[in-house]
C-alpha cells in the first residue's frame, strides 16, 4: 500500500453556503417507440430510439417542443417520470437501456456550485422490436441485477456546473480556455464512472443531456475559527479502472492500475483564496494474489516481465500526474 502526498495554495471566488435543492428540471416519459427527455431548465425535448436496424447504434433527435405539444396525445403530466438527470445509456440483450437518476441529495456547495449524492437510480428499457428466448431473458435479468447492484453499492456524486473528478492542484496547472469546455471534457477519466455508458449521447452530439458522476466520498461543512468562518471539503475519488472485493482484485494489472486506487482531497477555502491537500493510495504497485485463509495470508508475488513493467507504468503515472511524491508504505508495519 502506497501514500502520496503534497500540498499548495490558489485563489479562486469565495464560497457560499448551501440552498435548497431546486425542482427537478428533467422529466422522462416513456412511449411504445421511444424514450423522451423533456428539460424544463433549457425548453427542448430529446427522442431516445432503437431502430432495430442491425447496427447497435442508439439514435436521438432534438427538438424544441415539450411532449406535451408534440403530437404524444396520450403524454401527460401526471403519467411522466421526473428524474434529475442522465447516467448514460446501455446494451444488453433484448435492446438498450437509459439509465437516469430519480433522487439525490445536496451534500453542499463549493464555489456557490451544488454538489450532490444520488440516491436513487433507474435502467428504463428503450422499446424494440426483438425477441430472446427464456435462456436469453435469464441472462439479461442478471446483467440487469448486476447493474443495479453496482448502482446501488457505489456513492456517486456529481455537480451540474462543478468539476468534481480533479483536484484544486490539478486544475491550477490548466490554462483558462480548458473550463470552457463541458463538464465530460474537462473530466479525468480515472473518477469519470459513467463515460462509457455517456457514450452514446456524446457520439449522438447531445453530451450536454448527461453529467459525468465520480465513485467515493464528499462531506462539506462550514467551521468557523476565531469568529472567521471558512468552508472544510473533504473529498475521496475512487479510480474506476481497477475496482473489486478485497482478496478478489488485489495489486496492479500489467499497465499499472492497482486496485482499490483512492485520491483523497482536503479543501480550506476561506476568503477567497484555497487550500488543497491531495493523497492518493493503492494496492501493492505488482502483480500479486492472497488467499482468503487464515487471519493474516501472506502476498503471493509473481514474479514476470509483468510485474516489473505493472510497477514502472504505476510510478511513471503518478510522477505525470502529481509530480514530485513522497512515498509512505504501510505494509505489515506496528506501532510502538
Amino acid at each position: 500500500m502506497d501514500s502520496f502526498l503534497r500540498s499548495m495554495q490558489l485563489t479562486s471566488s469565495a464560497p457560499a453556503q448551501p440552498a435548497p435543492v431546486p425542482i427537478t428540471p428533467f422529466y422522462l416519459y416513456l412511449t411504445e417507440s421511444s424514450v423522451l427527455i423533456e428539460n424544463g431548465e433549457h425548453p427542448a425535448t430529446l427522442t431516445v430510439y432503437d431502430p432495430a436496424d442491425g447496427r447497435n447504434i442508439l439514435y436521438m433527435q432534438k427538438s424544441n417542443a415539450s411532449p406535451q405539444h408534440s403530437g404524444f396525445e396520450s403524454l401527460v403530466r401526471e403519467l411522466s417520470i421526473p428524474i434529475y438527470g442522465v447516467l448514460g445509456a446501455i446494451r444488453f440483450l433484448s435492446g438498450w437501456f437509459i439509465i437516469v437518476v430519480l433522487d439525490r441529495q445536496l451534500a453542499g456547495k463549493i464555489e456557490d456550485k451544488e454538489v450532490y449524492l444520488i440516491t436513487k437510480t433507474a435502467a428504463y428499457a428503450i422499446p424494440r422490436s426483438v425477441y430472446i428466448n427464456d435462456e436469453e431473458l435469464r441472462i439479461e435479468k442478471q446483467h440487469l441485477a448486476n447493474l443495479n447492484g453496482l448502482l446501488g453499492d457505489c456513492s456517486f456524486y456529481y455537480s451540474p456546473h462543478f468539476d468534481l473528478t480533479r483536484s484544486y492542484q490539478r486544475k491550477s496547472e490548466l490554462p483558462d480556455e480548458f473550463f470552457d469546455k463541458p463538464l465530460w471534457q474537462q473530466a479525468d477519466h480515472r473518477f469519470f464512472w459513467n463515460r462509457h455508458v455517456s457514450q452514446p449521447f456524446v457520439d449522438s452530439g447531445f453530451a450536454d443531456w448527461i453529467f459525468p458522476v465520480m465513485d467515493g466520498f464528499i462531506r462539506i461543512e462550514t467551521c468557523t475559527v476565531s469568529s472567521l468562518p471558512f468552508v472544510y471539503a473533504l473529498i475521496s475519488r475512487r479510480d474506476s479502472r481497477r475496482t473489486g472485493m478485497r482478496y478478489q482484485t488485489r495489486g496492479a494489472d500489467p499497465e499499472g492500475n492497482v486496485a482499490n486506487f483512492v485520491e483523497t482531497e482536503q479543501i480550506i477555502l476561506f476568503n477567497g483564496n484555497v487550500c488543497s491537500w491531495v493523497e492518493v493510495r493503492g494496492s501493492i504497485p505488482l502483480l500479486w494474489s492472497q488467499s482468503s485463509k487464515g487471519l493474516k495470508p501472506k502476498p503471493e508475488v509473481i514474479w514476470s516481465p509483468f510485474t516489473r513493467q505493472a510497477f514502472k507504468n504505476h510510478l511513471a503515472e503518478l510522477h505525470k500526474i502529481y509530480g514530485k511524491i513522497a512515498i509512505v508504505s504501510l505494509i505489515d508495519k506496528k506501532g510502538p
